[in-house]
């Protein structure tokens, strides 16, 4: 038999040339008649053959037996080769081939099925646009490569149980512009690689199905020592994994999608490795990406949106860098750290999720930098277990809960960080967390700076807390902290505040305009007050009679810093009983003391809360205003008596405003409130002047945003 193309001589069984490698015609089912008239001399030749034959055989047996009856079976000689053996032996390897077919087959094969059980190891198959049915699952042992038309236009679907397709052995696989499809639930993966390398591009895997099982199912399963690459290709809406990867499998993933999985998007476990980059994971039913491998897998630029539990999870040992990638609205948590992994995390964006935007749990490590965390339900990054991860130049912001928050035993060190705008404090130190938290900025937190519960410890050192709307740092519970070297100001309550059986030491801060106290010391507390300076707040060290803390060689300064304009001055307390007490007071209430000669006191007529000298405005717009008209004056001032229903006021002299701030105050020292302070301004030409004092309609730290004022005075 000879090619009809290059004329190189063909086995009977060749299809293809191994010469020039074009397929061959298909022989016909009946075979041509001979045009040689010699047939009884054919039939003479071949029956003297056969008889030759059966003679030659016969001989063999006796000789054989012989031999056998006289020679140890151990020492017989092997039976000489035949022509078969040797053609088989020496026989060359069939060349690839080029194939070009269609659903309905093509260059000499009925199927695409048919051609991937025939063709030459290296061949490529060209797949024009259609379907083509598998009716089973398909296996492929030799390296091959598939082109399709498309993965819009070429599918290849199978229905059957295990697989559609399994390519499998030791060469390479290259597959382009196809759609695989799983139909039916019948439990089965879409496609499975097992090979030396591979490149995937252009391709999409849909319908794998996992029914009741609790093994793990892939659109697409690249496993065992497989190398390679999958590029702009996607797995969607698989009852299962999109990309699963195991084993010791290497892969990068390139611009892939994974969306509407009902399992995670992307899958590496067991020892697998390799990176996923400027891909896409959405709307998967668990995670969007599980990184549960002992293999490190970098994880670049990728967006995590929408999936039903995590966006990233870190977890055994890996140790993955994680950079620029986008994870938000998660169902719980943008990013889980846990188990022993220590990634590195830098530059990413995570927002809007269900519960925390990072998370660090179990004994994981790594570190976090320069990620912005903001708008998660819950805290900006959280850290709980016995994790100790750095946490390093992050921005955490306008969270539901806390910008940074260490739970349980949690430790590590946060530093130069920038927390923020959070609905609770800056940073929560609760149960038994140890942190080390230094060089931070915590500011206009709607609740402190840092504040620590249980039994939390560690240390505090070098961070600046300001802005916030209570305390710089609050310490309760029985946390014992260490608190040194911190600039805490301009808060407006306490610029630090103890209370139920907390303790700890406070050693060398900067205190100053604060609302409140410098330190506040309640109930059963006993820190270490040493070497402080406390400096323009409104009241000094403040200690409840149950408080026993040990206070020495802090430097105070009791007189408030104004918040307002310039020309505003403080004295802390009743003003009456000052040093320098004003020289004509002028009570509010008119009702129970007329104002002196040359003063009128006018208000905004609303439904004011009275009693002896005091007024409250209780509605935002409410005003009281005192006039001197008498001989000229050069100073006027207020005297606020704030309670815990009092809030936001401001201040206006000769109709300009000259101060706004809070008024809220719960201090029992003074009878009926706390914030006692009088806010007078000396910077004023001599002759007739106002001050008037109006509610804001502010809260200032409790349910109401009343305003008091005792008196006005003039100098």
């Amino acid at each position: 038999m000879y090619c009809s193309h290059c004329g190189a001589e063909l086995r009977t069984d060749d299809r293809f040339c191994p010469n020039c490698g074009r397929a061959q015609d298909p022989p016909s089912s009946i075979s041509p008649t001979p045009s040689s008239p010699r047939k009884g001399a054919v039939f003479a030749m071949a029956a003297a053959a056969i008889v030759v034959l059966l003679g030659a055989v016969i001989m063999l047996y006796v000789l054989r037996g012989r031999q056998a009856l006289t020679e140890d079976p151990s020492t017989a000689l092997a039976p000489e080769p035949t022509t078969e053996m040797v053609e088989e032996q020496t026989a060359t390897p069939r060349a690839p081939v080029t194939l070009n077919l269609t659903p309905q087959g093509g260059d000499g094969y009925n199927s695409l099925e048919d051609a991937l059980a025939d063709v030459p190891a290296g061949s490529t198959i060209y797949l024009g646009a259609g379907t083509y049915e598998f009716s089973q699952a398909v296996s492929v042992d030799i390296p091959i490569t598939l082109i399709g038309a498309g993965a819009e236009n070429t599918i290849l679907t199978g229905s059957d149980a295990i697989h559609v397709i399994r390519f499998n052995g030791e060469g390479n696989l290259s597959l382009e512009g196809i759609h695989f499809q799983h139909e039916g639930e019948n439990v089965a993966d879409v496609v499975v690689i097992n090979v030396a390398e591979a490149e995937i591009r252009n391709c999409s895997f849909s319908g794998a199905y996992r029914g009741d099982e609790e093994d793990v199912y892939g659109g697409l399963w690249i496993t065992g020592d497989t190398e390679g690459v999958v590029e702009n290709s996607e797995a969607s809406g698989n009852d299962a994994v999109g990309f699963l990867l195991d084993e010791d499998a290497s892969v990068t993933l390139v611009d892939v999608v994974a969306m509407n999985n009902t399992n995670y998007g992307v899958y590496f476990l067991e020892r697998s490795s390799g990176e996923v980059q400027d891909s896409y994971c959405s709307s998967n039913e668990r995670n969007g990406i599980y990184l549960n491998t002992e293999g490190d897998v970098d994880l670049n630029r990728n967006t995590c949106r929408e999936n039903g539990r995590f966006g990233i999870v870190i977890a055994r040992a890996a140790s993955p860098e994680v950079r620029g990638n986008y994870v938000e609205m998660s169902g719980l948590s943008g990013m889980l750290v846990s188990d022993s992994a220590s990634p590195t995390i830098e530059g990413n964006d995570l927002s809007g999720n269900g519960e925390s935007g990072l998370v660090f749990s179990d004994e994981a490590g790594g570190t976090a930098s320069g990620n912005r965390c903001f708008e998660n339900e819950s805290d900006g990054i959280s850290v709980s277990g016995s994790a100790t991860p750095e946490i390093v130049g992050n921005d955490l912001y306008q969270n539901t809960g806390f910008g940074l928050a260490f739970y349980e035993a949690g430790g590590g060190t946060a530093s130069g960080n920038d927390i923020h705008h959070n609905l609770y404090s800056g940073v929560k130190v609760g149960d038994s967390a140890q942190p080390l938290i230094t060089d931070n900025d915590m500011h206009d937190n709607t609740q402190s700076g840092i504040a620590y519960f249980g039994v939390a410890g560690g240390t505090a050192s070098g961070n600046r807390s300001y802005a916030n709307g209570y305390h710089g740092i609050g310490v309760q519970e029985e946390a014992a902290p260490l608190l040194e070297d911190n600039e805490l100001y301009d808060n407006q309550q306490d610029g630090i505040y103890f209370l139920n059986q907390a303790a700890g030491s406070v050693i060398a801060n900067s205190i100053r305009g604060n609302g409140y106290a410098c330190i506040s010391i309640a109930d059963e507390a006993s820190p270490l007050i040493e070497g402080n300076t406390c400096s323009g707040n409104a009241d000094g060290i403040r200690v409840d009679d149950t408080a026993s803390p040990i206070i020495r060689d802090n430097a105070e300064s009791s007189a408030p810093v104004s918040t307002g304009s310039s020309g505003a001055q403080w004295i802390s307390g009743d003003a009456r009983y000052a040093d320098d007490p004003p020289m004509l007071i002028a009570y509010a209430n008119t009702r129970y003391t007329a104002p002196p000669s040359g003063v009128s006191i006018y208000d905004s007529g609303g439904d004011f809360w009275r009693m002896n000298e005091w007024v409250a405005l209780m509605v935002v717009g409410d005003w009281i205003e005192a006039a001197h008209y008498g001989p000229a004056i050069t100073s006027v001032g207020v005297q606020f008596w704030g309670d815990n229903d009092d809030g936001y006021a401001r201040v206006i002299v000769d109709g300009v405003e000259r101060w706004t701030g809070n008024t809220y105050g719960e201090d029992g020292n003074y009878p009926g409130g706390a914030f006692v302070n009088y806010l007078y301004f000396t910077d004023l030409g001599p002759g007739p002047h106002t001050i008037r004092v109006e509610n804001m309609g502010q809260t200032g730290g409790g349910a109401n945003d009343n305003v008091t004022v005792m008196f006005f005075g003039f100098e």
